[in-house]
């Protein structure tokens, strides 16, 4: 005959809450939130900005002096050749100003979820209602040069459509990565929390 195991008395299951992730010490992550609203603001590291902005003052110069030469002896053939090189240049350039003055946002405010990367006009906006967005994730890629092979982490937003949105933020490690997804995460979590009917708050 068994005999079932004693059950101790009065026991309550707590769910397992996750560790909370701790900012890297060299990692900037400006939070503001009034209860209400909230805004935070991931500054890019500006130093890191400084060899792509060399290199492309030296491909800029080159193709000043292509176009200098090809215009002033009228050699057309030499300007339509160099069409390609100057495209490189454009966008390298527009790079270089997106990484030296911009700072990507995000705002939750009046239910509606807001990414921008200004002042200088750059992809990756998002605007949509926070009912929308399920959650923010990290997804991990990787590049590959002649030095060999770097990981590189990005912050996504899943949608409640299936598709997701990659945000253009500087994250150098896994570390912050997770740590601004926690973050957004939670302030997602709050402003949807919010939205609800007062008898469903918890």
């Amino acid at each position: 005959m068994e005999i079932p195991a004693a059950q101790p008395a009065n026991l309550v299951l707590q769910p397992v809450q996750p560790l909370a992730l701790y900012r890297p010490e060299s990692f900037r992550l400006i939070e503001q939130g009034d209860g209400d609203n909230y805004e935070a603001a991931v500054p890019p590291s500006r130093l890191a900005t400084l060899p792509l902005l060399f290199f492309t003052l030296f491909w800029d110069g080159f193709m000043v002096m292509w176009y200098g030469i090809a215009i002033a002896k009228g050699i057309w053939p030499m300007a339509l050749f160099g069409l390609l090189h100057l495209g490189v240049g454009i966008f390298l350039s527009h790079k270089v100003l997106v990484g030296m003055f911009n700072t990507p946002r995000l705002r939750i405010a009046d239910g509606r979820m807001k990414f921008t990367n200004g002042p200088i006009p750059a992809a990756g906006r998002l605007d949509a209602p926070v009912a929308d967005v399920d959650a923010f994730a990290v997804v991990e890629g990787a590049t590959s040069s002649r030095s060999g092979t770097t990981t590189t982490f990005s912050l996504v937003a899943n949608m409640g459509n299936g598709t997701s949105k990659t945000f253009a933020l500087f994250l150098p490690d896994r570390a912050c990565a997770e740590y601004v997804a926690q973050r957004f995460n939670a302030a997602l979590a709050e402003a949807k929390t919010r939205a609800l009917p007062s008898p469903y708050r918890s």
